[in-house]
């Protein structure tokens, strides 16, 4: 779910442009009003404005940004220019690039995306970029970590929620022989396994390889690889179990301590919050116990604090989103099935694999949608309804067999607001 916070009417792109150009005109640049404008128009909003101003003034916007912006907001504001597949064409371009070389980066954004987001990116890397992203990986990268890269981008992978146990079971066994069980480590199996499998079966192999082995894939994977290497394979992991946590990590981690990276903090900001940002925020906040706004705003400053913050969005109880969500313990997927919790749902709910929204008073608040319904495996945990308002998880309650959800209070949940306690205690359940 974007954070991304859009006019309620929106402006023509004309309009923006004139106010751009009036912006950049005269001593200095009213950077205030470009952050105004650009940290709030959606990606089709942002290309219209860069049609219309090379018609009215005959200048490319992009240039007149690089011109007139400078240090940390420039870089951040000209990567939030483009759409999702341009920007990560232009961060693994950039990453496997003499002048630029960051592998690292490159890294994340081939081993965190889709197939098919892949396949995007490999198409406008190739048409703007006049080389294959593959030829450009076997002149940056070596060793192990080349061949996994070549691979996964190369390999189509099923995107969908079901897996096979028993290929599960046969590929964790693979894994164990190739790694902890011999002296040394056989890495054509693991990059075999990691290339092919989709997210949904590489979930269920790390299910697997612990109830079978009592230890954890990502801590076998520690053990047996090193480098970028190793962090190829563990983003990969990390990514088939839970992105958003994957991503809560890594902006953590480029806050963490002494100094921060910036590079890192703009990538993952400016890349995912037309993506799942609302995610990233509830993850980071559930793992560190602090809002990621409050974490940006003490590492960063001025109008580059401002655009971050823009785009994280301030996710206020008076625009409340419920995001809705089923799980289960053991953290597989294997279905979906709205209809055994028809009692919880809205009754226009045709499909659980899609994101929904009601303008219709549900419990009280004006606005939710309901992103995920994951059925827990037989045997394997139980169910659970997760609340998230404004990004945060502030509820959650188990679901009986019978599509009911146990008895539970609103009112008592210390987590959630008042004011959103009082509507949820006075409104009538679904």
């Amino acid at each position: 779910m974007s954070t991304l916070s859009v006019p309620p009417v929106p402006t023509s792109p004309r309009d923006d442009a004139i106010a751009l150009y009036r912006a950049f005109k005269g001593f200095g640049c009213d950077t205030a009003a470009v952050v105004n404008i650009l940290a709030h128009r959606d990606a089709t909003q942002r290309a219209l404005i860069q049609q219309e101003y090379r018609v009215m003034y005959s200048d490319d916007i992009l240039k007149r940004l690089s011109s007139e912006l400078h240090g940390k907001l420039e870089t951040s504001v000209l990567l939030w220019m483009h759409d999702p597949v341009g920007r990560d064409a232009i961060v693994v371009k950039q990453g496997l690039s003499s002048e630029t070389k960051n592998l690292q980066a490159a890294t994340e954004v081939i081993c965190s995306r889709t197939p098919s987001q892949i396949q995007c990116f490999k198409q406008l890397y190739h048409s703007r970029f006049g080389v294959p992203l593959e030829h450009d990986i076997e002149m940056q990268a070596s060793g192990d970590h080349k061949k996994l890269l070549l691979a996964y981008v190369s390999t189509p992978r099923y995107e969908g929620p079901e897996f096979d146990r028993e290929i599960a079971a046969k590929d964790s066994k693979a894994l164990f022989k190739a790694g902890e069980k011999k002296l040394g480590t056989d890495e054509k199996t693991f990059i075999h396994i990691f290339s092919e499998r989709s997210r949904a079966q590489l979930a269920a192999i790390i299910s697997a390889y612990h109830d079978m082995y009592g230890n954890s894939l990502k801590k076998a994977v520690k053990g047996e690889t090193s480098g970028l290497f190793e962090y190829a394979l563990l983003t990969i992991l990390s990514c088939s179990e839970n992105p958003a946590r994957y991503f809560a990590k890594v902006l953590h981690k480029a806050m963490k301590g002494l100094g921060t990276d910036d590079t890192t903090l703009i990538r993952v900001i400016v890349t995912r919050t037309e993506i799942d940002m609302q995610y990233i925020k509830a993850e980071y906040l559930k793992k560190y116990k602090k809002t990621l706004n409050d974490a940006v705003h003490s590492e960063t400053s001025g109008d580059y604090r401002t655009f971050l913050l823009s785009l994280l969005g301030k996710g206020s109880i008076g625009q409340t989103i419920l995001s809705w969500g089923l799980y289960h313990t053991s953290s597989i997927q294997i279905g979906f099935e709205a209809s055994l919790y028809r009692k919880l749902l809205p009754t226009d709910l045709k499909d659980s694999n899609v994101t929904c929204k009601n303008r219709k008073p549900l419990w009280g608040v004006e606005s939710w949608s309901l992103s995920l319904l994951a059925l827990p495996p037989e045997g394997r945990g139980e169910g659970k309804v997760v609340v998230v308002v404004g990004g945060a998880m502030v509820m959650e309650f188990p679901l009986d067999d019978d599509s009911g959800a146990t008895s539970f209070s609103p009112s008592s949940s210390p987590k959630l607001p008042r004011i959103l306690r009082r509507r949820l205690s006075e409104s009538k359940s679904p």
